[in-house]
C-alpha cells in the first residue's frame, strides 16, 4: 500500500489505501506470453469464484499499472505477495508485496504495522512463484516479523521489515522463486538510473489493483529534486531513494508497498528500495519515494544472520 506523502497526512491516507478494492483490472495469462490450456484456465475460473478481491478484478476494466506493463515472474522471480494470514485457502486477499531471501522477505515496515497485520505473524503469509497472486505458487506461513527499529511512521524514515517464514522457499530445479541480491551499505546508485518497480498494486490513483505482476521502469531521480517545493518540500532524507519522471504518468501506486526497486548493477539485478510512500501515483513532479537498500544493510545482515546483506 504506497501511502500519500507526509505532506498530504500519512493518517488518511493509510485507512483510505487499506480497503478492500471493489472493482478492477484483468489480464489473461496469454499476456504474458504463455498458452492457456483448457486445464489452467478451468482452474483459474475456480480459484475467482474462491476469491472475492480477485473476482472483483477481474469484472473491472483492463488497464495497466500507472504507465507500466506485464513483466514475468521468470524475471522477477524474488516477488512475493503479502496476503491477509486469518483468510484461509483458497481465498488470498493481497495488500502489499515483498523481496524474498529464502527463509525471509523484506517488505515495509507500514505494511506490517497497521490494522491489518498488527505485526502479528498469524495474521500475514506469504505467496511466491506465481505472477498472479490469487493462484498458484506457495503460501507460506509467517514464523516471526522484525520491524527496524529506527522506523518512524510519522516520516516514513526508514520503513522496512522482516519476515522470517516458517520455513524456507522452494528453490532452484523447476521452482521458479530465487532470492534477489541486496545492495551493499556502500552501493550508489547515480540519478537518471533506470529502475524496475513491481508489484500487483491499483492501475490508477485510488483505483483498481492487477491481477497480473506489473512492472514499470522509472529513473532515478537525485534527493534534491525530490526535495523541492513542487515536490516534496524537504520531506526526503538521505535514507529514501526517490525515482519517476517530471511529467508523472508512470509510478508504483497503492498495493505495490513493500515490493521491489531493482536496478541492474555491474550486471547484475540488485535490490535498491523498497515501495513506501508517495504524494498520490504517477502525478506530475510527485515521485515515487523508496526506503533506501544501502542504510538497512547492516540491520538486514545481522537480522538474518547473513554476511553482507544479502541472501543468496
Amino acid at each position: 500500500m504506497k501511502v500519500a506523502s507526509v505532506a498530504a497526512g500519512l493518517g488518511i491516507s493509510l485507512s483510505c489505501l487499506f480497503n478492500l478494492v471493489t472493482s478492477g483490472y484483468g489480464q489473461s495469462a496469454s499476456a504474458q506470453g504463455s498458452t492457456i490450456t483448457p486445464e489452467a484456465s478451468a482452474a483459474r475460473q475456480e480459484a475467482l469464484r474462491a476469491n472475492p478481491q480477485a473476482a472483483a478484478i477481474a469484472r473491472g476494466a483492463t488497464g495497466r499499472i500507472v504507465g507500466g506493463e506485464p513483466v514475468l515472474i521468470v524475471d522477477n522471480p524474488w516477488q512475493v505477495a503479502l496476503v491477509r494470514g486469518f483468510i484461509a485457502e483458497p481465498q488470498r486477499s493481497q495488500f502489499c508485496g515483498g523481496s524474498i531471501g529464502t527463509d525471509w522477505v523484506l517488505t515495509a515496515a507500514h505494511c506490517i504495522r497497521n490494522t491489518i497485520v498488527r505485526e502479528d505473524p498469524s495474521r500475514v503469509n506469504v505467496v511466491v512463484g506465481t505472477p498472479q497472486f490469487f493462484i498458484g505458487g506457495e503460501r507460506i506461513s509467517v514464523a516471526a516479523i522484525h520491524v527496524h527499529p529506527q522506523y518512524n511512521d510519522l516520516t516514513n524514515e526508514f520503513d522496512f521489515a522482516l519476515l522470517r517464514l516458517s520455513r524456507p522457499v522452494t528453490t532452484g530445479e523447476a521452482a521458479v522463486a530465487r532470492p534477489i541480491e541486496l545492495a551493499a551499505a556502500a552501493t550508489q546508485v547515480p540519478d537518471g538510473t533506470e529502475t524496475l518497480v513491481t508489484g500487483w498494486g491499483a492501475v490508477s490513483e485510488g483505483g483498481p489493483g492487477s491481477l497480473d505482476l506489473l512492472g514499470a521502469q522509472v529513473p532515478i531521480v537525485s534527493t534534491a529534486v525530490c526535495n523541492r517545493p513542487e515536490s516534496y518540500n524537504g520531506d526526503i532524507t538521505a535514507n529514501m531513494i526517490c525515482a519517476g519522471r517530471e511529467a508523472g504518468g508512470i509510478d508504483s501506486c497503492q498495493g505495490d508497498s513493500g515490493g521491489p526497486l531493482s536496478a541492474t548493477l555491474n550486471g547484475r539485478r540488485v535490490l535498491i528500495g523498497v515501495v513506501s510512500f508517495g504524494e498520490g501515483c504517477a502525478r506530475r513532479l510527485k515521485f515515487g519515494v523508496y526506503a533506501r537498500v544501502p542504510v538497512a544493510a547492516q540491520w538486514i545482515a545481522s537480522t538474518t544472520g547473513t554476511a553482507g546483506g544479502s541472501k543468496k
